[in-house]
């Protein structure tokens, strides 16, 4: 594997495997004592752990871990759970419809103000009402095609096509 001029030097081993689905996986991996039935499991593992730490990034925003060392890492991500099992605790227990990443937000905004402060936040109601994006029940206005059925547009900032003056 790799380019012309940069070549890897150790063997590799690839192992094809199947999953419960019956999609079909390659891997490509170093490790020789292993049989591919436990290599298979492995990188099963592996993807379940990167499921994980998406999520983690995506949902509490653990971008950014702030040690190398695994008790540093195994901390922080103890402390962020609790941060965010203690939101959702707020959130279930005080029925309000703002996500958790929301209430936790807030926590964090109101830690050094009053409690009285923080729930009439968390209990606003929204200032502006939208229904959403309404269907209209008139009519599409009809698209001019050319023969070949292509529509033709007009560019941004021109008051007429330039492929207009060909067709009538």
């Amino acid at each position: 594997m790799g380019s012309v001029h940069n070549r890897m030097k150790n063997a590799l081993r690839l192992v094809e495997f199947k999953d419960e689905k019956g999609r079909f996986y390659r891997v490509v991996t170093n490790r020789w004592d292993l049989s591919a039935e436990e290599i298979t499991e492995l990188y099963k593992c592996r993807w379940l752990i990167e499921l994980f730490f998406k999520w983690l990034k995506q949902h509490v925003r653990l971008v950014k871990l702030q040690s190398t060392k695994p008790q540093g890492i195994w901390n922080q991500i103890f402390f962020v759970m609790t941060a965010y099992c203690l939101a959702l605790y707020v959130r279930i227990m005080e029925k309000t419809k703002k996500s958790a990443w929301r209430v936790l937000e807030l926590l964090r905004i109101y830690a050094g103000r009053s409690w009285d402060a923080f729930w009439s936040v968390l209990h606003r109601k929204p200032q502006h009402s939208s229904k959403g994006r309404q269907k209209t029940n008139s009519p599409r206005s009809p698209v001019k095609q050319d023969s070949a059925g292509v529509a033709l547009v007009k560019p941004i900032g021109e008051k007429r096509s330039k492929t207009a003056k060909y067709f009538k």
